[in-house]
């Protein structure tokens, strides 16, 4: 069997990571984020550890990642927030305006948490790529006056389909 072809960049503050999908993908994933767990910081490390696995535990059962596909995570530490992404070469979904957890409670629990853990989230690539962003330090999260995220890393992704998590947004 061959495995999709692994790299590994790593800087002081930044990650990028291609690893073979199935059963191992989340704790290869996981791991690799604590190479970066100084500049994360001990507070927000380990909610970070689960929305990774979470998500990387997303393309192997939902994006069909095997052994012989590739997983993409990139994960940036700037002194605002942490943005991380994972990818993959499934055929990628649309996000329910609300997610909800599978009825019997054994899985759909992943977009739940990201959706009410991370400052802004959303896809790209047609869905095969999920990103999310966490304040640092307390900051709250912004949006510009069209609804969509803003700040110097979610300015870059001006394609992508931010949200705002519920527990954010303002009382009706």
């Amino acid at each position: 069997m061959r495995h999709a072809e692994r790299s590994c960049r790593l800087s002081s503050n930044a990650l990028a990571l291609v690893l073979s999908g199935g059963p191992e993908a989340a704790f290869e994933a996981r791991s690799a984020v604590r190479l970066l767990g100084r500049p994360i910081g001990s507070e927000l490390l380990p909610l970070i550890e689960l929305l990774v696995t979470e998500l990387v535990s997303n393309s192997v059962k939902h994006g069909g990642a095997g052994p012989d596909d590739p997983v993409r995570l990139r994960l940036l530490v700037s002194d605002q927030v942490v943005r991380v992404e994972v990818s993959d070469l499934g055929p990628g979904f649309k996000p329910a305006p609300q997610p909800t957890p599978i009825p019997d409670g054994v899985g759909g629990w992943g977009l739940i948490m990201i959706d009410r853990s991370a400052s802004r989230w959303g896809i790209r690539q047609g869905g095969c790529c999920v990103w999310f962003e966490l304040e640092r330090n307390g900051r709250s999260s912004t949006h510009s006056p069209d609804g969509h995220a803003s700040s110097t890393l979610a300015g870059a992704h001006a394609h992508s389909e931010p949200r705002v998590p519920k527990a954010t947004r303002a009382p009706v």
